[in-house]
């Protein structure tokens, strides 16, 4: 699993929340570090702030071929930024939420979107 979020400390309550769950968690503060980071490990979720990328088109772009990629995709936000909800949205990304919601029920989303839908799931 790897988390884009610029904010160290938030970054390490993240990383805390995904380990905890028995998850291996990644975080980077950058854009640019996401190609590098993929091409070390395979994750099954990125979990983006979407304020790292911002209204930057082009890693929005980046983060629709990863989401189309069959890497689930968890972006959060703070509810003003209508647009950045827009952008992650037309990214594919799999679920978008508020700031306050990511907080609220982190360690439930993380769970939810790391593990694959039951459909995915082999027959035992």
């Amino acid at each position: 699993m790897i988390a884009l979020i610029s904010d160290v400390f938030f970054g390490i309550t993240v990383r805390n929340v995904g380990r905890k769950l028995d998850f291996e968690m990644i975080v980077i503060r950058d854009p640019d570090e996401l190609d590098q980071t993929l091409a070390v490990y395979e994750p099954d979720l990125l979990i983006v702030d979407m304020t790292v990328p911002g209204d930057d088109e082009e890693v929005w772009e980046r983060i629709e071929e990863i989401a189309e990629s069959d890497v689930r995709v968890l972006a959060f936000g703070p509810h003003r930024e209508v647009e950045l909800f827009k952008l992650a949205k037309g990214a594919s990304v799999t679920r978008v939420v508020a700031n306050s919601q990511f907080h609220r029920e982190m360690g439930e989303l993380i769970n939810r979107y790391a593990l694959p839908p039951a459909d995915d799931k082999e027959d035992d």
